[in-house]
């Protein structure tokens, strides 16, 4: 009698996985089984039965009696054991599916892995069919090293998968999709302001990626079409200018971040100074490439303004979503201007005094509207 463990893992996964890949396995079945063993050869008449059942075994006799053969049928059988992890880990990953984490877990690991052999088992049903009938071709024509080695290589992969499927249902969901970053760095101090650093490694790698990308394609872009005067001041501000507002993205994900996950934080004792010094030092991570390349292109003094200019931009930028909320549309709007209005500011020469008139307006708009904004009435 099968345990109401096994009963359920093979409705849900053995039969589930059968009915996605039902087409696949009917194909298969009718290649191999059908056109090989029925094949017609040419000429029959010349040929004794004895040849021509030969023929019609030639796939299964090469497996069994060419290593290399066998080795590519190994590799092709590794591919749909493979294939089954992903349709498991699929269905373990959906809402429905969450039962199973609790309702296992609590049986001892023998039983688990008893089930979970046998669902692995009616899974592998093909490849076990296929491996017993070239045991019994092996036996019929004296071959019996490789039809074992196949028996022994089928064992392997479904004692394997049990094995991995019972490491994930008695792992945590929490920890199984943490980075590598979260995993390295679980015991380290978190400061408040490198919290959403944490979030972007964790969820916004694509994001973060992407906005890398955009930001170097901004840089070589403009000192391609700038060559001529690429050591002018103004041609550096309108590039630092456009890799912040390439990280609008980011800056909007960390003010979502902090609505969405750490509304609370308004009442911790935080003076608004500081957090916004938390700002300061969460820019200063975002921007290192960036702050590598200023560095290594200009000189240490225009560099330290050129930075201090794309840090008062992201401030600013930062500062807009407290008085304006999470509403993108409208967000994007001031973002833009704000970008032509620099923009036409710097062709005039006046990127230093923009240094200033950021920082004052980023603290104004801070100071006023971080304890004033509500996210319910602008979400």
């Amino acid at each position: 009698m099968l345990s109401p463990l096994s009963r359920t893992l093979i409705k849900i996964f053995a039969k589930g996985f059968y009915r996605v890949h039902a087409g696949l396995l009917l194909a298969l079945f009718i290649i191999i089984f059908i056109y090989f063993l029925f094949i017609n050869v040419l000429e029959q008449t010349r040929i004794t039965p004895e040849e021509r059942l030969m023929y019609n075994l030639s796939l299964v006799l090469a497996f069994i009696t060419n290593p290399v053969v066998m080795a590519v049928v190994f590799i092709l059988w590794l591919i749909y054991t493979v294939k089954s992890w992903q349709y498991v880990a699929g269905q373990l990953r959906l809402a429905d599916q969450q039962f199973i984490f609790y309702s296992s877990t609590a049986m001892p690991q023998v039983h688990q892995f008893k089930s979970w052999f046998l669902v692995q088992a009616i899974i592998l049903l093909p490849i076990i069919s296929y491996g017993l009938f070239s045991l019994a071709i092996g036996i019929m024509f004296d071959y019996f090293v490789m039809p074992v080695i196949i028996l022994l290589y089928i064992l392997l992969l479904t004692v394997v998968s049990a094995l991995v499927y019972i490491k994930w249902l008695n792992k945590l969901r929490e920890t199984e999709n943490q980075s590598y970053l979260l995993k390295i760095a679980a015991r380290w101090r978190k400061p408040f302001f490198s919290l959403f650093i944490y979030h972007v490694f964790a969820k916004l790698k694509l994001a973060y990626g992407l906005t890398k990308i955009l930001s170097g394609i901004a840089i070589a872009g403009l000192l391609h079409f700038f060559s001529d005067v690429k050591q002018d001041i103004r041609v550096a501000g309108i590039i630092v200018l456009t890799v912040i507002t390439a990280h609008t993205i980011l800056i909007y994900q960390e003010h979502r971040f902090k609505e969405i996950y750490m509304g609370f934080s308004r009442n911790l004792p935080y003076r608004r100074r500081k957090l916004l010094a938390d700002y300061i030092f969460l820019f200063i991570l975002l921007l290192l490439p960036e702050s590598i390349w200023l560095l290594v292109h200009y000189k240490v003094l225009p560099a330290t303004g050129l930075f201090l200019f794309g840090l008062s931009t992201a401030l600013l930028f930062c500062s807009l979503l407290y008085w304006l909320g999470l509403n993108m549309r409208k967000y994007l709007r001031w973002v833009g201007g704000l970008f032509l209005l620099f923009l036409l500011l710097i062709m005039f020469g006046c990127l230093w005094f923009l240094v200033f008139l950021n920082l004052g307006v980023a603290f104004l708009l801070f100071y006023r509207n971080y304890y004033a904004y509500n996210p319910a009435v602008d979400t």
